[in-house]
């Protein structure tokens, strides 16, 4: 987050802690009583306290030592006077009477820095445990405009040295990215330490803010840098949400996140991927995972199309529609603002992975509307498929079998499907032959050539491949490995059967010779528990169609020969009759 406050404890421009540092001079005038202030010249607290901080930002141990042992060793009685006479912390504007406990306070803890800086480890523990015990009621003043507790700046270095970890500069961006980034990594106990320090240090300013936006709309754009407080507490309460919930903690989750919602409804966390997405809204969505299973993530629209097509696929249909429903919240505007961009469809290779946003809001619809169908829906569901290739004709959907399909396409097959009463099931090879099977085997043909040529469209180019790899059948324990290749080849057989069946001997015979010529290798499945091969089965119905058609040939008589020749036929057969009939024989019934 952009920030406008910076908090450190080592990298100060003004390190006094004595009257000196306080920027208002006519306000220091009048609350600071001239016998409480120390002197500022060289030898002064201040003056020394000063020398030790640029020590350390320099590195220059040695010095930051000596000026720092050289203001404990003497100021230390006066620094514990004036902690002795306090009870608690005293008011701001006598906080620069204090100058000796503030300023030898600080130089411990700058000494002790430098110990951690050196990897001396043992004896800053010992310097950072002194101010703790000694001088509890020091205060370090920040150029930011606010005054520091040493104390607890020194229980922040045991903490950081017992856990190995650095709050580094102390601003709520660094505090929230490292809690991010520990979250992200499962190291939860170490997270919840940053995002509790960050809501410590800011969650009143955090408040502060919030209250200054009742009743607007959510800042857009920079402005949104400028709540960084709000937005970097409720992103450190959400992340502290997700580590409840991950652990188990359900019920706590669901109140930390509650919280969220209640307190910083205009929060927003800023997303590396180069925009900003609301906390209260993704504490939402925490709220309805916990109360309903659900789990979206990390809300990338592949995520939730893979999450909705899972949730399809175990008859999940209310977390379909969430999962669903998520996606296209999120992603529809860059969705059709990628189908605008296109002037021609997009290839069906990589180039089309960068339509995501089009590909997967197209592809939930499409899963949304297969839902619906499956409940028994199918207007509604019809109408969704009829708007998906209305509004996406370009969206593909990549199978994880390796290639991409058509979803508008595929949406105007599931049009035909509802308005025919069939159903391609998963659009698998094998799921439509064996339709395909059945269809024909109840005498359903037009139902048996959806299936069919539907398997022939999507997967005779891949059957192609697969026969030109191969120079005999392949051996039963490979032979599913030519998957495409069976099954084109086994519904071109299905084809000739039908075409067989309806006396289209032509078609038959084109049929069963392009399984021949095309997909030689092909293999079938029997159920029973063996493969047969349809090339084979096809030369023997070729046979049977010849014979038929042969003696067809054969058996053409003179009437059938004058019937099909014309008007002149036509006028011999009348007056073949006439005569018969005046002669008292029977015409034949062949020649009628």
């Amino acid at each position: 987050m952009k920030k406008t406050v910076l908090i450190t404890l080592f990298m100060y421009l003004i390190f006094s802690i004595s009257h000196d540092g306080y920027s208002d001079k006519k306000v220091r005038r009048v609350l600071i009583k001239p016998q409480t202030v120390q002197s500022t010249g060289e030898g002064s607290s201040r003056s020394l306290t000063t020398s030790a901080w640029g020590a350390l930002l320099q590195k220059k141990y040695d010095s930051v030592i000596k000026y720092a042992d050289k203001c404990i060793k003497s100021f230390s009685d006066k620094a514990r006077e004036q902690q002795g006479s306090l009870s608690d912390f005293p008011p701001k504007e006598e906080t620069f009477s204090y100058w000796a406990l503030n300023d030898v306070a600080t130089c411990l803890f700058i000494k002790g820095r430098a110990l951690v800086e050196q990897k001396k480890e043992e004896e800053a523990k010992d310097v950072f445990e002194d101010i703790i015990q000694n001088y509890s009621f020091a205060q370090c003043w920040d150029t930011g405009g606010w005054f520091w507790k040493v104390a607890d700046g020194a229980r922040d270095q045991l903490l950081m040295m017992e856990n190995d970890i650095d709050f580094g500069n102390y601003t709520s961006e660094t505090l929230s990215t490292s809690a991010w980034d520990c979250c992200s990594t499962e190291n939860y106990d170490t997270a919840i330490i940053y995002a509790d320090k960050c809501i410590s240090l800011y969650e009143k300013i955090a408040k502060e803010q919030q209250k200054s936006l009742k009743g607007s709309p959510l800042p857009r754009g920079k402005a949104a840098f400028q709540y960084w407080a709000l937005n970097d507490v409720a992103t450190c309460y959400f992340i502290k949400g997700k580590i409840l919930f991950s652990t188990d903690h359900k019920e706590e989750a669901r109140n930390t996140f509650k919280y969220i919602v209640d307190n910083f409804p205009h929060a927003q966390c800023w997303d590396i991927g180069g925009w900003f997405w609301s906390v209260s809204d993704g504490a939402k969505d925490q709220i309805l995972m916990i109360n309903e299973g659900l789990d979206f993530g990390d809300y990338r629209s592949s995520t939730l199309a893979t999450k909705a097509w899972n949730a399809l696929s175990k008859g999940q249909y209310r977390h379909l529609e969430f999962y669903a429903d998520k996606c296209i919240k999120l992603y529809e505007e860059e969705a059709l603002e990628q189908q605008k961009s296109l002037s021609s469809p997009v290839p069906q290779d990589e180039t089309a992975h960068q339509y995501w946003a089009l590909n997967d809001v197209a592809t939930c619809y499409f899963i949304k509307a297969k839902g619906l169908y499956n409940r028994g829906r199918s207007d509604d569901a019809k109408k969704i498929y009829e708007d998906i290739a209305k509004r996406f004709p370009d969206a593909q959907c990549w199978d994880p079998r390796g290639w991409f399909w058509s979803v508008a396409k595929g949406a105007r097959d599931h049009v035909l499907m509802i308005e025919q009463g069939i159903d391609f099931g998963d659009y698998t090879s094998q799921t439509l032959t064996i339709n395909a099977w059945k269809s024909y085997e109840v005498g359903d043909m037009d139902a048996a050539f959806f299936y069919i040529n539907k398997c022939i469209s999507l997967y005779e180019r891949e059957a192609v491949r697969q026969q030109s790899g191969l120079r005999d059948f392949a051996p039963e324990n490979e032979a599913f490995y030519y998957w495409a290749l069976n099954d084109v080849g086994t519904c071109y057989f299905i084809l000739g059967k039908i075409y067989f069946q309806q006396s289209e001997f032509e078609k038959a015979l084109n049929a069963f010779q392009k399984l021949k010529d095309e997909f030689f290798y092909a293999q079938c499945w029997d159920p029973r528990g063996w493969f047969w091969k349809p090339a084979i089965g096809a030369q023997s119905e070729i046979s049977k169609i010849q014979s038929i058609l042969a003696s067809r040939s054969e058996k053409k008589t003179p009437w059938l020969i004058l019937k099909t020749a014309g008007a002149k036929g036509s006028l011999i057969l009348k007056t073949l009759k006439h005569l018969c009939e005046e002669g008292g024989d029977s015409f034949p019934k062949q020649a009628t």
